[in-house]
């Protein structure tokens, strides 16, 4: 039997002196002075608290699931969130597509230019360019042969290597491939079979 203690009752006693009705809950709601309401409203009640709770607990976690989907949204919207600002930095200053796996393509390949003979704005091989520029002006390109790798120079690599089907290992913004001025190891190699084909020609 469950006890219920007796500061938590009522006694309802009715005015004529008859004997008292049997003590009830103070926070069950009463019909009338002499009448105990039936128990069923009583469990409409604890229905009701629970569906309030319910409706609290479910609204906050639906608002949880919405703050991780616009987080997540914001994330693969393409525009690098998710990338440090030093790498957001860098796409935007050299026109990367800013995701993590491009940025990192880009610095791979830039961090070979000074080991593997790469030439571009700043060689100091004077020489070497001077070649490069020779077999460009072979090749039909307006460019004079200083030694110096000027915007000429830059230019005429740029085109030779968008018309031969040679781009970077990383993306431009738009994603399509990038074309830089820079002629690397595999340039230089496509330029000599080109220019071997030209003078064969002849």
């Amino acid at each position: 039997m469950i006890s219920v203690r007796p500061s938590a009752l009522s006694v309802v006693r009715p005015r004529d002196g008859a004997s008292p009705t049997p003590p009830t809950l103070a926070a069950a709601p009463v019909a009338s002075s002499t009448q105990v309401q039936p128990a069923q409203p009583a469990q409409q009640t604890v229905q009701s608290v629970f569906s309030s709770i319910w409706s609290a607990v479910s609204g906050f976690f639906s608002s949880v699931v919405n703050w991780f989907k616009s987080l997540f949204a914001g994330s693969s919207s393409g525009t690098g969130s998710s990338l440090s600002p030093s790498d957001q930095a860098l796409a935007s200053q050299y026109g990367l597509l800013a995701t993590s796996a491009n940025v990192a393509a880009f610095k791979t390949e830039v961090s070979q230019y000074a080991t593997n003979g790469t030439l571009g704005p700043g060689s100091t091989n004077a020489g070497a360019v001077s070649q490069l520029q020779a077999a460009l002006s072979q090749l039909g390109y307006s460019v004079s042969v200083t030694g110096q790798f000027d915007q000429t120079t830059a230019a005429a690599v740029t085109n030779f290597k968008a018309s031969n089907g040679l781009h970077q290992s990383y993306q431009a913004a738009d994603g399509s491939w990038a074309i830089n001025e820079y002629a690397t190891p595999d340039v230089v190699s496509a330029m000599l079979s080109a220019l071997r084909q030209k003078l064969g020609a002849h």
